[in-house]
């Protein structure tokens, strides 16, 4: 086999016999200074085939070489030249020109000036300072010239000055709309993949050989477009005026970084580019050009965009500045001249679509797939292991399993019920049953008067809308039942598999601290399997839950800006972090902005992305804080399930072991070896400082405010609630999270640092020690958990209610049903209707609505006269009243007119409620809406929440809409028939509304008081997510260690 060279060899030139022999100048251009001049002198002096004279252009200025390059006194080009030319024989003129005028009109002045000879064809080699010819370069551009009479532009191939094996340029490639690309990418290896090239656009100046007559017929360069549209200007009106522009890629020159620049290195050379296809386009091709590079240029920006390129987007977007038709009219005015090729002649020079698309899809590839790593060892492994082999074996899943393991074994005590019934959701703790969709759930943080049963004005926190994505996807998955309650599945599945998830989360979490895997599978196992991310498991707080998983994500965006290693989209997906964790743990995330906040006054290096973390979650979050105000500040302190209602706090000593204390607390002791291996961690070594110092400062700061948060009183618990009139306080495991967090990152930090070898024995043993006592502290954590169990409060939520009052619950009547806790110090009660979206036990605030109907249900329990119109005001058709009643209340209910007792349920004593009163015979259970005619009551169909509705009527002369709904509900909302919409009636009991006699389309909407804010919400929180999205490789989103 023989291997090919890594570029061809060109055979030598022949002799240059031809009828007129060139005159070839070789125009030597310095730059501001005299550097570079001498290499290229040498060189051009040093060719095969020796130019017949040499120009020095002189833009110095008379300015001398910098101090460091000096060898001699006050060494300017003068004098460079002058040593230069003794050694040869070859004619070199000096030719001062203006430093401040562009280098091609300063060229231009010279080559016009200088006399052309009288008896040959004269070529002008142009050589700026740091490009560097090869010995055998001239020649064979010269012989290339020679080789076709019409070529009139030569250039060569340009390496790097540095490492000749790389490329600079070959050519100026462009579109017909002027986008320049870079073929070759400057630096890409010299593997003979261009030699094929001859008949191009345009060449750089650089090395270019170019015949005096056709630059001056051509009126040399446009100096208005700069250096490379200025060259690309003069190959296509080269080409039009039918001379060739040849590049020879034999022919090769050594040029450094900003000489042979054929590609758009920069906004101005992209816009440049642009006006010269503006200006060589035909007339009547301008408007559609221009059109065709606006909507290019904006299509490239959003891809840019997509891919989280925002300045090569703007690069993008400064394009459209090109479209001035100002200054191409001047520009096609200036070099105006007869072309003597047709324009679609030249189709074949420029780029073709295919190969741009190609090119973008490339880079897309490269933004999004990550580079694979170098081919090991691996490769050549005799007996390789499968991919299930290599997945179960990993320690991330390694960690999940395990922490999988101890979820089921923990979980004995629920029993198979909680898994065969999850589609329904889960119960007790701080967990409610309800049938809540994606709609529900949406609706009640959107509308104006939403919420459970009457509902309210006070909309339901963003936790809800965060939950309906997730309801809407497992309520659509193909293939599997549709589940009673989809918010109910969602959340059961949040709480069974916290700890699992948790490992997986704090496994990747740990990799900023931890390098070694092993290290990162006891932490991931120590934090999932936790005293507190047990306890919040066992009692269903799903903030808490939440916390457990996102936690660990927030501290590595944290520890990479303490640590100067973050970047936009590491920050930016902490700040996401941050407002999803505020959304269910106020507390937690307000933590995390207060730490953010101390690095930006610390860190100021990294100060920019520390006050992403701080103050985009707050901006993101701040109508629903400015909503709740300095008077909800109890519900925010208690997030989603985070208070404790009723009950004593645990004693500070077991607060500092990590117990809670409650259903799910692990074993007292067996969270102390974590608590002595994370200690450990804070004081080891000899050198207290950085990370070690950070957490020490952070431990007894969060712990403190563990052992004070359960003395808070956030309010008390209402009648009818086990433990009624005592204090509702702050979960004690909430921040004993963040507590718990600290000591495995100090534990995780420590171990990574021990040395892998020690020298001595003893410092052998001591290692063993450490890492054993890491093992059995995670192994005494996990076993705790696993012998505490996670208790029995946790069941499948089963619907009290009759199949037939759920079904009119979700059809066209859109029922409620009562159901009431008798208490020693009164009852509870709520309505359960359609609308339920309550998850979680919320916090108990005042209701208006509810006070309301307070009486009502009173009278109602009662049997007072007149007590049945609850039935009609509140569309209600079941009473559920929990546990045994005396005798003579069960009688007195049975004998109230619209009261039917049906059989019990799940502990609850029902009675079916009928419609009472003249005309409603035709009504088999109160409606939400309902038209009262003059003779009759005839149902609406409603379809949405809290009476919404699109249905059609027909309504007779002086009929009236009866709404179900509290007198509140009319200033939230919209009553129209066929878009006209409608007053109501003042003084009605309930909303009411005068019909416009027959038929109409009736509409009934609740308005989102907050419109612009929620769009505010999700626009940002759109974009914070396409900003934390990460892609391509992972140091674009982890600094350097």
């Amino acid at each position: 086999m023989t291997l090919a060279p890594t570029r061809p060899v060109a055979s030598a030139p022949g002799p240059l016999a031809t009828a007129l022999a060139p005159h070839v100048t070789a125009v030597v251009v310095s730059r501001r200074d005299p550097t570079g001049i001498t290499p290229v002198l040498e060189a051009a002096l040093a060719q095969t085939l020796a130019p017949d004279e040499i120009v020095v252009v002189d833009r110095t200025s008379g300015a001398s070489l910098p101090g460091d390059l000096q060898e001699a006194d006050d060494t300017t080009l003068a004098t460079l030249v002058a040593a230069v030319r003794d050694r040869h024989g070859i004619p070199v003129t000096v030719v001062e020109a203006d430093g401040r005028a562009p280098v091609r009109t300063a060229l231009l002045r010279v080559v016009t000036a200088h006399a052309p000879s009288e008896d040959a064809v004269d070529l002008v080699w142009f050589l700026p300072a740091g490009a560097v010819p090869e010995p055998d370069a001239l020649v064979r551009l010269v012989d290339a010239w020679r080789r076709s009479p019409s070529t009139g532009v030569l250039g060569p191939k340009h390496v790097d000055i540095d490492s000749p094996h790389r490329l600079r340029a070959v050519s100026i490639r462009t579109t017909r709309g002027g986008r320049l690309l870079p073929r070759p990418v400057p630096g890409e290896p010299d593997q003979g993949q261009y030699d094929a090239l001859t008949d191009v656009l345009a060449v750089p100046l650089a090395g270019s050989l170019v015949e005096r007559d056709l630059l001056l017929g051509l009126r040399g360069w446009e100096s208005s477009f700069g250096d490379v549209a200025a060259d690309l200007d003069l190959g296509w009106r080269a080409q039009l005026s039918g001379r060739r522009v040849v590049v020879v890629p034999s022919s090769r020159v050594r040029s450094g970084p900003g000489v042979a620049v054929a590609t758009a290195t920069n906004g101005a050379r992209r816009r440049a580019a642009r006006r010269v296809a503006l200006a060589r386009a035909p007339w009547w091709q301008a408007p559609f050009l221009t059109l065709w590079i606006a909507v290019t240029s904006v299509v490239a920006a959003v891809g840019l965009l997509l891919l989280k390129r925002p300045r090569a987007a703007a690069a993008e977007l400064g394009a459209l500045a090109s479209l001035d038709p100002v200054r191409g009219l001047r520009a096609r005015w200036r070099t105006r001249h007869r072309p003597v090729v047709r324009r679609h002649d030249l189709g074949m020079l420029f780029e073709a679509r295919r190969s741009v698309l190609t090119g973008w899809g490339d880079s897309v590839h490269h933004a999004l797939v990550p580079p694979q790593a170098p081919i090991g060892d691996q490769a050549a492994d005799l007996n390789p292991r499968s991919w299930f082999v290599k997945v179960v074996r990993h320690p991330g899943i390694v960690a999940v399993l395990l922490a999988l393991a101890v979820t089921v074994a923990a979980g004995r005590s629920l029993g198979l019920g909680v898994v065969t019934g999850i589609g329904r959701g889960l119960s007790g703790g701080e967990l409610v049953g309800s049938r809540a969709d994606a709609g529900a759930l949406w609706h009640a943080w959107r509308d104006g008067w939403s919420g459970s049963g009457l509902g309210g004005p006070d909309a339901a926190g963003p936790h809800s809308v965060l939950l309906a994505g997730p309801a809407w996807v497992v309520d659509h998955l193909p293939l599997l039942p549709a589940p009673t309650s989809p918010g109910g599945l969602v959340v059961a599945l949040l709480v069974l598999l916290a700890m699992p998830l948790a490992a997986a989360s704090a496994y990747l979490g740990l990799r900023v601290v931890a390098a070694r895997r092993w290290v990162r599978t006891l932490g991931a196992v120590a934090w999932a399997c936790s005293g507190p991310g047990a306890a919040a498991v066992a009692q269903g707080r799903l903030g808490a839950v939440v916390a457990l998983l996102l936690l660990p994500a927030a501290a590595a965006g944290l520890w990479l800006v303490a640590a100067r290693r973050s970047t936009a989209t590491s920050a930016f997906a902490t700040a996401l972090g941050v407002t999803v964790l505020g959304t269910f743990a106020p507390v937690l995330a307000a933590l995390a902005v207060v730490l953010a906040l101390v690095l930006a006054l610390v860190r100021r290096r990294a100060r920019v992305h520390a006050l992403v973390v701080a103050l985009v979650p707050a901006a993101v979050l701040a109508p629903w804080l400015l909503h709740d105000g300095p008077a909800g500040w109890p519900a925010l302190v208690a997030g989603v399930g985070l208070a404790q209602w009723g009950g004593s706090a645990p004693a500070p000593w077991r607060l500092a072991l990590l117990d809670t204390g409650g259903t799910g607390a692990p074993v007292v002791w067996s969270m102390l070896p974590l608590v002595v291996v994370g200690v450990a961690g804070l004081v080891r070594g000899r050198r207290w400082r950085g990370a070690p110092a950070t957490l020490a400062v952070l431990l007894p700061v969060l712990l403190a405010l563990a052992l004070v948060a359960p003395r808070v009183r956030l309010g008390t618990v209402p009648s009818g609630v086990e433990g009624a009139g005592q204090a509702i306080t702050p979960w004690a495991g909430t921040l004993l999270l963040p507590v718990v967090l600290v000591l495995v990152l100090s534990a995780a930090h420590a171990l990574d640092a021990l040395p892998v070898v020690a020298r001595g024995r003893a410092r052998t043993v001591a290692l063993r020690v450490a890492a054993g006592l890491a093992v059995v502290a995670v192994a005494a954590t996990a076993g705790g958990v696993v012998v505490g169990t996670l208790g029995t409060s946790l069941s499948a939520w089963r619907d009290p209610r009759p199949a037939v009052a759920v079904d009119q619950a979700q059809g066209a009547f859109a029922t409620r049903a009562l159901f009431v806790v008798p208490g020693d110090a009164g009852a509870a009660y709520r309505f359960v209707g359609r609308e339920d979206a309550d998850l979680v036990r919320p916090f108990p605030r005042p209701s208006r609505a509810g006070g309301a109907v307070a009486g009502s249900v009173t009278r109602l329990l009662g049997a007072a006269p007149g007590s049945a119109s609850l039935i009609s005001s509140a569309a209600t058709d079941l009473l559920a009243v929990r546990g045994d009643q005396v005798p003579e209340v069960v009688r007195r209910l049975d004998a109230t007119e619209g009261l039917q007792s049906i059989s019990p349920r799940d502990g609850w004593r029902l009675w079916r409620l009928s419609p009472v009163g003249e005309g409603t015979d035709s009504l088999v259970a109160p409606p939400r809406l309902r038209m009262e005619t003059p003779t009759e009551s005839l149902l609406v169909e409603t379809d949405g929440a809290h009476a919404a509705t699109d249905t059609t009527i027909d309504a007779p002369a002086g009929s009236t809409l009866v709404v179900a709904e509290p007198a509140g509900w009319a200033r939230e909302a919209v009553v129209a028939v066929d878009d006209v919409p409608l007053r109501a009636v003042a003084g009605a009991a309930t909303p009411t509304y005068a019909l416009p006699p027959g038929p109409g389309r009736l509409t009934i909407s609740l308005v989102d008081p907050d419109r612009w804010w929620h769009l505010g919400q999700g626009l940002a929180l759109a974009v914070l997510c396409f900003l934390a999205v990460p892609f391509g490789r992972r140091e674009t989103r982890v600094g350097p260690r």
